[in-house]
C-alpha cells in the first residue's frame, strides 16, 4: 500500500497529544506553513518519518523557479481562472471514504 492509499474500510484513528508548550506549538505551526501543509498533515508526515514509515517530506519542498510569474495575471484572468476551478472543490459523496 502506498502512502496515499488507505485500508479498504477507510478506518483511521485519532490521537490527542497533551503537554504542548507555546514554543513548540508555534514552531509546529510555522514549520507546517513553511511546507504549505496543514498542521495535521505536517504532524502525520513527521510521525511517519520518525517511525520510518516514510523517508522524507519530498512533495513539500519549496521551489522558487516560477516566482517571476507571481502577480502577472490581470484581475480578469484571475477571476476567469477562479471560476474555472470551482467544480474541483466539490466532494463526490459516492466515492468519499
Amino acid at each position: 500500500m502506498n502512502r496515499n492509499e488507505t485500508p479498504s474500510d477507510c478506518s483511521t484513528s485519532s490521537l490527542t497529544i497533551q503537554g504542548i508548550d507555546d514554543r513548540l506549538y508555534e514552531k509546529i505551526q510555522t514549520t507546517a506553513k513553511h511546507y504549505s501543509l496543514s498542521t495535521n498533515q505536517f504532524l502525520l508526515e513527521s510521525l511517519r518519518k520518525m517511525v520510518k514509515l516514510e523517508k522524507n517530506i519530498t512533495h513539500a519542498k519549496v521551489h522558487h523557479d516560477l516566482d517571476f510569474l507571481f502577480g502577472s495575471w490581470s484581475e480578469e484572468e484571475f477571476i476567469e481562472f477562479q471560476n474555472s476551478q470551482q467544480g474541483f472543490e466539490l466532494i463526490d459523496k459516492d466515492i468519499e471514504c
